[in-house]
């Protein structure tokens, strides 16, 4: 995890990335919202796109709910907010790699400039 932050820093995303917002190791990801709408449709349809490439499954929680990563609508119904941590877990035969790639694209803000800044 910490090599990825890195690896994003190096690549110019700065302090203000998502990079510094993730946290976690093997399975499990921690991700802290700061930007209003960071988890909106566009950003979930990619979070979809990339959790439903394994077979494994990968759940998303806030507080004390618990949704499928691999659905648009339910990650929607999170309605994560600023200063919210989601917590990311996959299980399954690919675990370790989905939550890498889950983490990139996080800590990536989706590659989408405005959700990089605070």
């Amino acid at each position: 995890m910490a090599a990825i932050a890195e690896e994003l820093r190096k690549a110019g995303m700065g302090a203000h990335s998502g990079a510094d917002r993730v946290t976690g190791s093997g399975n499990v990801l921690r991700y802290q919202v700061v930007n209003q709408g960071f988890w909106g449709l566009g950003a979930s349809a990619m979070f979809v796109s990339k959790a439903v490439s394994s077979a494994c499954e990968v759940r998303v929680s806030k507080g004390g709910a618990v949704v499928n990563g691999k659905s648009i609508l339910e990650l929607l119904g999170l309605k994560a907010r600023p200063g919210d941590t989601l917590t990311i877990e996959a299980e399954g035969p690919e675990a370790g790699d989905v939550v890498s790639g889950l983490s990139e694209l996080v800590g990536s803000g989706f590659g989408i400039a405005e959700y990089n800044r605070v």
